[in-house]
């Protein structure tokens, strides 16, 4: 996304939630176990991001961190690169769609992913990239192959692979781009 100002925060703010919360499957039970939509919620951040631990079960809201900025960024551009040389279809949706869903795929797959790859594996799997990758580029390459990062891209690959999906993703972009110029 080449740099732009947002001139309507708020209403690319409900647009990018109501997004978001008509992706997601996510549903937390109560205490008599009856199922709930989960909401995903988005907070004002540094990048696009999820803040997740080892499980999300039951929860009732869940957090999506966002900043327009980060989509002109050089990781996202990286991002981007790496997956659109493997999954091509990608290449006709924006980074603001791209990004949104590849952080909705950790709240996703964050639980089953963090049966198998805890999250204290992951922070060594981050210092073990720091100490051994050569350059940004490849630093990254390894970090989108990180076991809960190339998961949740992949949810976002499915999600997007399914016509009446690409079709909302279309929509979002259409009015969401309206409130940038």
């Amino acid at each position: 996304m080449k740099e732009r100002k947002c001139i309507h925060p708020r209403k690319a703010y409900n647009l990018m939630k109501t997004f978001l919360n008509d992706a997601s499957d996510l549903h937390y039970a109560d205490d008599e176990n009856n199922l709930f939509k989960t909401e995903i919620i988005l907070k004002k951040s540094d990048s696009f991001k999820t803040e997740s631990g080892d499980s999300l079960a039951d929860s009732e809201e869940l957090e999506v961190n966002y900043n327009f900025q980060d989509l002109c960024s050089n990781g996202a551009k990286i991002f981007r690169a790496c997956w659109t040389r493997r999954v091509p279809c990608l290449k006709g949706f924006s980074d603001a769609t791209l990004a949104l869903l590849h952080e909705l795929g950790h709240l996703e797959t964050n639980d089953k992913v963090r049966e198998y790859f805890p999250y204290f594996m992951r922070e060594l799997t981050m210092v073990g990239i720091e100490n051994v990758a050569t350059c940004l580029e490849e630093a990254n390459a390894m970090y989108f192959l990180m076991p809960d990062e190339k998961a949740a891209t992949e949810w976002a690959i499915n999600w997007l692979s399914k016509k009446e999906n690409s079709k909302k993703a279309k929509l979002f972009e259409k009015e969401f781009f309206k409130c940038f110029e």
